[in-house]
């Protein structure tokens, strides 16, 4: 009984050991892909990261400028519009024409009154007597009447185009406006399109699986020696089979077989006759 205990300690002890030194790391295996893919991912990944580090690039001058463009474009619109409301707006329109024009219709009456006078004075000289008419304005005085209507219309053809004017700086306004909004975003994107494309493949892959030769838990392995240690213990016993039974005799003597019933061997009874 003691000899299969001992077998078992053993065993188990063994067990123990191989359990202690054992690996219990899992099994781990990498693959690769080939240098010119590993060289083509790394050019992606290297411009990927200057682009994203240098940031989002400077504003340029000249969408400042034109911004600057589009709000006079968009004065001038709302100065247009305001001039069919508002006459004192609309006398701005015609300021241009009225000032350039009424002058030389005053000039034109001057020159005309002097022309008089020299003609009154040139006919008193020669003793005409009488009174002369004076100067006749009414030409002028409808030259200018046609022109100051004609800068009217003028003026509002003027403000008309202005307000046209201010619809397109609007427009222009909106548009850049929606371009300076949507910039960081439409940057955010372009940065992460890069680095989606950059980082899409590994270079390597690395694959944990459980290790055959794992030892395993410890109670287990104890219980596995000992068993193990038990099946080197002393075999048990077994009856011992009796000797094939000897064959009958009387003393000793074993009288032959009787052959007399095989064919051939009968006696003949009709022997001696």
């Amino acid at each position: 009984m003691v000899a299969p205990l001992v077998m078992a300690g053993i065993g188990a002890g063994m067990g123990l050991l191989n359990n202690l030194f054992g690996s219990h790391k899992p099994q781990v295996t990498t693959d690769s892909i080939d240098q010119a893919s590993q060289n083509e991912i790394m050019y992606r990944r290297n411009l990927a990261r200057g682009f994203v580090g240098q940031g989002m690039n400077q504003l340029d001058p000249s969408l400042l400028a034109a911004m600057q463009g589009y709000g006079g474009y968009a004065d001038a619109g709302r100065m247009g519009l305001a001039a069919f409301t508002d006459p004192s707006q609309m006398a701005k329109f015609q300021a241009y024409g009225n000032e350039t024009m009424n002058p030389i219709f005053d000039r034109q009456r001057a020159q005309l009154e002097n022309s008089y006078r020299s003609r009154a004075a040139g006919a008193q000289a020669f003793g005409v007597r009488g009174q002369m008419m004076g100067p006749d304005y009414t030409d002028i005085n409808n030259a200018q009447t046609q022109f100051g209507i004609q800068n009217m219309d003028n003026a509002q053809k003027m403000a008309a185009m202005f307000a046209n004017y201010g619809q397109f700086g609007l427009q222009g306004q909106q548009n850049l406006g929606q371009y300076f909004t949507e910039r960081p975003m439409n940057w955010n994107q372009q940065a992460v399109g890069l680095l989606s494309n950059a980082y899409g493949g590994p270079l390597s892959t690395t694959h944990s699986a459980p290790n055959p030769n794992d030892s395993g838990n410890m109670f287990q392995s104890m219980l596995g020696g000992a068993m193990t240690g038990l099946s080197f213990a002393s075999p048990a016993k077994t009856a011992a089979v009796p000797a094939a039974s000897a064959a009958m005799s009387y003393g000793g003597f074993m009288p032959p077989p009787d052959q007399s019933w095989r064919p051939g061997n009968a006696p003949n009874p009709w022997a001696g006759y």
